[in-house]
């Protein structure tokens, strides 16, 4: 009798609207109702659909027992367990988009001065810099992370494994995918050195070690005279590319640059041979 009655029938039923003895269509169910109909009968039905309905969400829950989010096979992919993927399935965080700490001071074309293009040119720097500002899809960035397995570098998708290669730096980015390694030490009088390289001596609240702050180099390396000497306008060369260098290489406060980059940039010709593009993907 319960799988013939459905909610629709109660509450004609509770409505007084269907007669007794009949069989009634409703919707897209059938329901029987005998002669003599009491209020408890229509409780006892409908706590047993209720519970049906209910049980049968709970087997979908149930369901999260034995289900794999991950690999089958944890012999590779070893750090499931702390993926974020495995996070999600567990409900320990939301599925939610996302966010990605961005430079604040974005590098504009416009603010290039003309004497420093060439040096940009022989380095390398200058068609990363023509990329300029672009908003970034949120959701596709959290799609890409859930996807992304540090054991292997690579994208887990549906149908195959995908990774970013050299090639796809060299293009998107410009920088150059050959030459020597870029490399350096993490131990100078950092102070020296940005006085010999680029004609300033950071104040104390500007400096942390080997990390200066990007902020003070866009206040600092303002304005270019049209009339400035080669060295200056090296100097301000070398300012602009270490800018570029902080918004590539950020650290994780994304406000920082790692000064290691700097002695790199004594030969503005020479620096052009490294591999920018190769430390850009590592």
């Amino acid at each position: 009798m319960c799988a013939l009655l459905n909610f629709e029938c109660i509450e004609a039923l509770l409505k007084n609207e269907t007669e007794t003895g009949t069989e009634t269509f409703m919707g897209n169910g059938t329901c029987w109702i005998p002669q003599s109909i009491s209020l408890t009968y229509i409780v006892v039905v409908s706590y047993c659909l209720i519970k049906g309905i209910y049980g049968e969400k709970r087997n979908r829950r149930d369901h999260r027992d034995y289900i794999l989010p991950g690999p089958n096979d944890l012999s590779l992919l070893y750090g499931q367990a702390e993926h974020r993927s495995e996070a999600i399935w567990q409900q320990i965080i939301e599925s939610g988009a996302i966010g990605c700490r961005r430079m604040g001071t974005i590098l504009h074309l416009d603010d290039i001065p003309d004497q420093i293009i060439p040096h940009l040119w022989w380095t390398g720097f200058y068609s990363v810099i023509r990329l300029g500002f672009f908003a970034l899809d949120w959701h596709l960035i959290t799609a890409l992370v859930e996807r992304w397995r540090p054991e292997t570098r690579t994208f887990v998708f549906p149908e195959g494994e995908m990774t970013i290669t050299l090639q796809d730096v060299g293009l998107i980015t410009g920088l150059s995918v050959n030459g020597a390694a870029v490399t350096g030490r993490s131990h100078h009088h950092w102070p020296s050195v940005c006085d010999a390289l680029l004609g300033v001596v950071p104040p104390n609240n500007a400096i942390r070690g080997c990390y200066l702050k990007m902020i003070w180099l866009a206040e600092e390396f303002t304005q270019l005279p049209d009339n400035a000497y080669e060295e200056v306008v090296r100097r301000f060369a070398r300012a602009y590319i270490i800018r570029v260098i902080g918004s590539i290489f950020s650290d994780t406060s994304a406000s920082h640059v790692n000064l290691m980059f700097l002695p790199l940039l004594v030969d503005l010709e020479e620096a052009g041979n490294y591999s920018w593009g190769g430390a850009y993907l590592a």
